[in-house]
């Protein structure tokens, strides 16, 4: 019986064949003058093929070559054999090719260069796949540089590679060419890629800097200088610098950076360069462009100046590179975002019932600043935010209002916390909390009042702390934060940390101690003495304060008070009012913290209890080169003539004779004259 065989040739041929005992043989007949011929190893034509099939399994056993002559015999062998075959499809086995990409295009290429490209070359059959022939016709300027003979069946190591083709123009013009390959692959025994390029005898070198405009498209050449425009402090801004090759000779970047001139801020990344001469270059040819990032992130409310430099090679004719610069020039400025309220719990929220609390960030400062984005800091699925409108920028005194829903689905206690994500970067969180939680109530609510104290005496006040939440409050810490003269003290309080179920409260008893070497008038008379007590808790809504609730300790006398430092500039006898002062090099600025210059009361520090102050001038900061000092580190003025330009900054420190203290800073924006 004859069994027909699938063959790796597709239908191009057919197959014969026979029985011997439980073996089917199947001989393929290959169609070599339908067109096409497929040359063996040796170049000579393959002879047909003999495929020992077991009829059991229906899969190939063995396989080999006989000459027409002895098929023949065989298969009439089989015939009187008398065996049968099962029928049915038999698996075909063969290697498939598959090409990287269709159209390989060298584009421009300057005249007398060689380029060369890979082209991706892979086996997506079962067994390894024999590439024969590797040829190009149609033009003289493309060549095979390498290609692999031999790749792996799919899967396995080996079976990809590249075939690495040239291009060298001789003349201008564009050219294209055919890349055909010759494979054991049986349904596509040949495949084929198209080459095109350009010859150019034009312009070698032309690097072009593309620089972004403010809506966000791309400049065709980058300004003289690049201007950030404003970034709030603490922020970052980035630009793009894209490197484009309109020249027709490959170039190679070596080397990029940024020389900051007036104060640190400005940065750039982009590609690795190589760190020796065996790593591979960074290349901006027709097809490859590079990107450079500048950022610009100011830590101070300054000016910020720099300069971009690369360079860059033809490194086909020259090993010395060229250079390009860019001017950076930016502005650090000061943004001050709040949110109101601080923290919010929504205690009228249970299942069913949610609650909707409208929230306000509000800008306290000059500089204009934008919100962004505002988010849930955990993604609580209880809460959810109504905000229209973003982004949005708010400037000097404006305010953005939006909503916070809190739906609980169950009993329990919910927290989160809202993050306004403005572009100086994120505010403090705002903690949020609902359903079951802690509340704390403290009576009285802001302030300990222990009445007239004789001097030398002593009084005594109670402070109730309640829960009057919804869930168990942690009360951690009775803390004194102001209690300079250790007149404040706890007489009777529960051993803490203490846990207050809701409605449960304890009652702490404060002490004054006056003490008689202080707090004294000139005539002699008592003056009172402030503290102030943190009762420390796990009340979410006092979480962004350390969980501390203020509580003011007072009696009904004044006390001590530290002095207020002031000071008024002057240049060259004229008085500056506005801050940072305008100078320039060589002008000599006087700092007057007592109206020596102006009796005005804005340049006077004074002491509430009109005791003598000392004064004390520190130079704080100046730009990086100068030398320029302070004429008198004491008394009520003293002289600055500064001798460089940049950012100045000068303290002054007030003290009574208690050791209260105050402090006032001014800076000058000094330039060239």
């Amino acid at each position: 019986m004859l069994a027909t065989v699938p063959s790796e040739m597709g239908d191009h041929h057919r197959s014969t064949g026979g029985c011997v005992g439980d073996r089917c043989a199947a001989t393929r007949h290959y169609p070599w003058g339908a067109g096409w011929r497929r040359a063996g190893p040796s170049g000579r034509r393959r002879s047909p093929e003999i495929a020992w099939i077991r009829p059991s399994y229906g899969v190939f056993a063995m396989v080999h070559s006989l000459s027409r002559a002895a098929v023949v015999p065989l298969l009439v062998l089989l015939a009187l054999e008398g065996c049968s075959c099962e029928e049915g499809p038999i698996q075909k086995t063969t290697g498939r090719i598959e090409l990287g990409q269709g159209v390989v295009d060298f584009n421009k290429v300057c005249l007398g260069d060689r380029v060369e490209v890979p082209l991706p070359v892979y086996n997506r059959g079962t067994v390894p796949l024999l590439l024969d022939s590797v040829e190009i016709s149609g033009s003289s300027a493309f060549t095979v540089v390498s290609a692999p003979e031999r790749l792996a069946a799919a899967g396995q190591a080996g079976s990809e590679d590249v075939i690495l083709l040239a291009f060298e123009p001789a003349a201008p013009g564009k050219v294209s060419a055919d890349l055909v390959i010759a494979s054991s692959d049986a349904e596509r025994p040949e495949i084929s890629a198209r080459l095109t390029g350009e010859g150019d005898d034009g312009v070698r070198v032309d690097l072009a800097l593309l620089c972004e405009n403010e809506d966000g498209s791309m400049l065709d050449a980058c300004p003289a200088a690049l201007l950030f425009g404003d970034v709030a402090v603490g922020a970052t801004k980035e630009l793009p610098v894209v490197l484009e090759n309109r020249g027709c000779a490959e170039l190679y970047l070596t080397e990029y950076s940024v020389q900051n001139t007036v104060n640190e801020g400005f940065s750039v990344t982009g590609p690795e360069l190589p760190a020796s001469p065996e790593d591979e270059p960074v290349v901006i040819s027709q097809t490859t462009q590079q990107t450079l990032v500048l950022t610009l992130a100011p830590d101070t409310p300054d000016a910020f100046t720099g300069t971009l430099s690369l360079s860059y090679l033809d490194h086909r004719v020259t090993e010395t590179p060229e250079s390009r610069s860019v001017n950076l020039i930016g502005q650090g400025v000061e943004l001050q975002l709040i949110v109101e309220p601080a923290g919010f719990i929504f205690s009228e929220a249970d299942v069913n019932t949610p609650q909707t609390q409208t929230f306000t960030v509000r800008n306290i400062g000059g500089q204009s600043g934008t919100i962004e984005d505002i988010q849930l800091r955990d993604g609580s699925p209880e809460f959810s935010i109504d905000a229209q409108g973003l982004p949005t920028t708010l400037a000097g005194g404006q305010s953005y209002t939006f909503d916070v829903t809190y739906a609980p689905t169950d009993a329990g206690r919910d927290e989160d916390a809202l993050v306004v994500v403005t572009n100086a970067g994120n505010l403090d969180p705002v903690p949020i909390a609902g359903g079951a939680v802690p509340q704390i109530e403290v009576d009285p609510p802001t302030t300990v009042d222990f009445g007239m104290v004789q001097t030398g005496g002593f009084a005594t006040a109670d402070v109730t702390v309640r829960n009057v939440g919804r869930a168990d409050l942690n009360v951690t810490a009775l803390d004194f934060k102001l209690n300079p003269a250790m007149v404040f003290s706890i007489e009777a309080a529960p051993s803490l940390p203490v846990t207050l179920a809701p409605t449960q409260s304890f009652t702490a008893t404060l002490r004054f101690d006056d003490n008689p070497s202080i707090g004294k008038d000139a005539q002699g008379m008592g003056q009172s003495e402030l503290g102030e007590l943190a009762i420390v808790s796990d009340d979410p809504s006092y979480a962004d304060q350390g969980g501390e609730y203020l509580l003011v300790l007072a009696t009904d006398t004044q006390a001590n008070f530290g002095p207020t430092a002031r000071l008024c500039i002057f240049a060259d006898g004229m008085r500056k009012f506005v801050q940072p002062a305008d100078v320039t090099v060589g002008q000599v600025v006087t700092f007057d913290a007592a109206g020596v210059n102006d009796s005005d009361p804005q340049c006077v520090s004074t002491d509430p209890e009109n005791d003598p102050l000392t004064y004390t001038w520190t130079l704080r900061s100046a730009p990086m080169g100068a030398t320029a000092t302070l004429t008198s580190s004491s008394g009520q003025t003293t002289t600055l003539q500064p001798d460089f330009p940049g950012r100045w900054e000068v303290e002054l420190q007030v003290e009574d004779p208690f050791g209260n203290q105050g402090t006032a800073t001014s800076e000058l924006s000094v330039t060239q004259p």
